[in-house]
């Protein structure tokens, strides 16, 4: 009897993934553990192993690139040889939309099924040309900047894979290409930016966020960086200073608990662990790797996990494990020249932590007008889960100990 191939579940909270593409081919013989298909789930491209042995059956109704399917979605067939395979729970309705139960889209647009399934035998089956499209695909930031120059993607050569158009590509295109007339264009969405659409959406719908802003002399954190800059190494690069935060928020959220919770239902769950999420900036779009139990580590620990974290969420290959599981989140966005901002709550966490850019300006210190360094910070919370005046103690005690951030940051 055929075996059917269908969408696993790879973290607690997925109900879907955007397919990728099948990485056998239709009629090629599986062995347990062969990578079977590839799909982006939870922001990060996966390869699904197959759990049986057999010859692959692609149907031609199936998944094609970026086609969202949801878990337990029938996209394909082991099965002996000289097998037939029917087609019938094949429906082809890979776009459903993603508020709505699978169970209920899938029998709301599904076809008729015939009297008399097709019946199919297992021999190689002519290629399925995917449909064409009319402008390739291209990357947010890649897409951005051609419309700035003025330069039609039809023109420009992609170095990605399955020639995807980057940023790299738009700055290497001809001076010529930028002479074609600017025009509206429609740009496919990826499975990543659709990804983060829906939970900014989700997040602004579930949460009552509140926002608050401060800032913070960091004239002492400026000067310890620029200490552990002087013994850096390739190896053991100095702190960012979102490692030097990340690590100061970790030990202010033990002592503020509730600003380490989350909603669930209609109760608050404390967290357990202090699992402080960074916000990247990718070429595909924004990615948030985990630092677990950031408040054990120590400073060095944590420069070198981010560095690594950083580097590999930029090049898609972090696991959804190292994507999930965060129960407060830092964005920096002081590097881009902004001071201040209204990050948007990972939810469900209950708390995010905005990090603007480090100015040098004059201050009043002893009664002498001196030049400083000083940071915005902005604390965006989940009302629901902590009011105004908890929440505001939570971000004074922070904003101290990043302005005197030595008593706590020993053992390097």
């Amino acid at each position: 009897m055929p075996i059917e191939i269908t969408l696993p579940r790879q973290g607690w909270s997925m109900e879907k993934a955007a397919f990728v593409e099948w990485l056998k081919k239709d009629g090629e013989t599986v062995s347990p553990g062969d990578p079977l298909f590839a799909v982006e789930t939870d922001k990060a491209v996966q390869d699904i192993e197959s759990l049986d042995a057999g010859i692959l059956h692609i149907p031609p109704n199936g998944p094609q690139k970026d086609d969202i399917i949801h878990v337990g979605d029938v996209i394909g067939y082991l099965a002996e040889a000289g097998e037939t395979v029917s087609f019938d729970k094949i429906t082809g309705n890979w776009t459903a939309d993603a508020d709505t139960d699978n169970d209920e889209a899938q029998t709301a647009s599904a076809p008729a099924v015939p009297e008399e399934p097709e019946k199919v035998s297992l021999s190689p089956a002519a290629p399925v040309t995917p449909p064409c499209r009319e402008f390739p695909a291209v990357s947010p930031r890649a897409a951005g900047k051609a419309l700035r120059a003025g330069i039609d993607l039809r023109t420009v050569t992609g170095s990605g894979a399955d020639g995807r158009i980057r940023e790299q590509d738009i700055t290497a295109a001809p001076r010529s290409a930028a002479s074609a007339p600017v025009t509206d264009r429609e740009l496919p969405v990826s499975g990543l930016r659709r990804t983060i659409a829906e939970r900014m959406v989700k997040s602004l719908n579930a949460t009552a966020p509140v926002t608050l802003t401060a800032t913070a002399d960091v004239s002492k954190l400026v000067s310890l960086r620029e200490q552990f800059k002087l013994s850096a190494t390739p190896d053991e690069p100095a702190p960012a200073y979102h490692d030097f935060v990340i690590k100061l928020t970790a030990m202010t959220l033990a002592a503020y608990p509730m600003l380490n919770a989350r909603w669930e239902e209609s109760r608050i769950v404390m967290a357990g662990a202090i699992n402080i999420g960074l916000a990247v900036d990718t070429e595909d779009g924004l990615l948030v790797p985990v630092v677990r139990n950031a408040a054990s580590l120590t400073l060095r620990q944590l420069a070198i996990s981010t560095r690594d974290l950083v580097d590999r969420a930029r090049r898609r290959q972090l696991t959804p494990d190292e994507l999930s599981g965060g129960t407060f989140t830092v964005s920096n966005l002081g590097a881009l020249g902004i001071d201040a901002f209204t990050p948007i709550i990972n939810h469900p966490e209950c708390a995010i932590l905005g990090l603007g850019r480090i100015c040098r300006e004059p201050a009043v210190a002893d009664g002498q007008i001196v030049i400083r360094e000083r940071m915005w910070l902005s604390l965006t919370f989940d009302h629901r889960i902590v009011d105004g005046a908890p929440a505001a103690r939570f971000f004074d005690a922070l904003r101290r100990r990043i302005e005197n951030p030595v008593p706590g940051l020993t053992g390097w």
